[in-house]
């Protein structure tokens, strides 16, 4: 067994991160590798006007650039789902074979990130109450003792024993590692934010997402948060609000990273701003829902309305500082 210790993604005041996020970095952290490239598009957003979704569901925000990870740190990451719909596994015919490749990756020595249901999750404030997608990291297997050692960085729970039976029937996905132990070269960094900023590969521009983000306040001002089940909702609620902060969190590591290759003074106010948005986008989020359990009522919107808009006028003049910096 692996003596692997949690490491969180993010050292900050900002209450949210990823589990997904801190695995990638506690794993980074055991194979000596970086991984804060792979922020590079954390400022991309989009909001799909439809009104047959609730507002929460028209917000996406992309993926880790996992292209960018392995590019600049070599370390390759492979997500693979298992054959589950909702929280039930289909069936149980890939069971030896998952066992048998956690067991062939767990003697090489690099974790596995493995996939698991927060509600079979002793140590989750979920716990036997709500189904949730969640992940820790596999860092042993006793198949004589039925067991298998999960490690959780979003949790801060070093290695405990699960139950191997209950694990292969709640873990819907998993995730190996490589490392690629050649030299990198350190990026250019002017290149690197250029690729941030300007990669049009998904069409996307900062003055798109700013237009977006507005016509996303402009939505919750008309409507608010509109659900038939308010108390079953709040849970998928918070878990897509709390993108918001997420994302400028995200940016904030790249940009940190960027300023440390670069010594470029300027990427360090604002990667220092961008930490300040997410502690804003944060506090909206905790607004919103006091404001869902409070009567939705129109002059309570209004304010948080017009708080969204100041912080996205914020965003827009950071927007304008990195792209005069690339």
């Amino acid at each position: 067994m692996m003596n692997v210790q949690p490491i969180k993604s993010f050292s900050s005041s900002v209450l949210v991160t990823s589990c997904i996020d801190d695995h990638i970095t506690t794993v980074a952290a055991w194979v000596g590798k970086e991984t804060r490239a792979m922020y590079a598009d954390a400022w991309r957003f989009e909001y799909q006007e439809n009104p047959q979704e609730l507002l929460m569901n028209r917000v996406s925000y992309p993926k880790l650039n996992l292209e960018l990870l392995e590019q600049y740190h070599g370390l390759k990451v492979s997500f693979t789902e298992r054959d589950f719909t909702g929280t039930t596994l289909n069936s149980n015919h890939d069971e030896e074979d998952y066992l048998n490749l956690l067991e062939k990756e767990l003697d090489s020595g690099i974790p596995v990130l493995v996939g698991i249901d927060v509600f079979y999750c002793p140590w989750s404030e979920t716990y036997l109450k709500s189904h949730a997608r969640h992940s820790s990291l596999a860092v042993g297997l006793d198949r004589l003792r039925h067991e298998i050692n999960l490690v959780d960085s979003y949790y801060g729970i070093t290695s405990t024993a699960f139950e191997l039976d209950v694990f292969l029937a709640a873990s819907p996905y998993y995730a190996c590692f490589s490392s690629d132990q050649s030299s990198r070269l350190t990026p250019e960094w002017r290149t690197l934010l250029s690729t941030s900023l300007f990669n049009t590969d998904n069409g996307l521009t900062p003055q798109d997402v700013l237009q977006d983000l507005r016509t996303f306040a402009l939505a919750y001002l008309q409507k608010g948060i509109e659900t038939a089940d308010p108390e079953a909702y709040m849970i998928p609620f918070m878990h897509q609000f709390m993108k918001f902060p997420l994302a400028r969190m995200r940016y904030s590591s790249f940009l940190l990273y960027m300023y440390e290759i670069s010594g470029e003074q300027r990427l360090h106010v604002l990667s220092f701003q961008f930490s300040e948005l997410a502690k804003r986008w944060e506090a909206m989020m905790h607004q919103v829902m006091k404001c869902f359990f409070s009567g939705n009522s129109i002059t309570q919107r209004e304010k948080i309305n017009q708080k969204m808009l100041g912080i996205i006028a914020k965003e827009e003049e950071l927007f304008r500082g990195l792209e005069n910096l690339a």
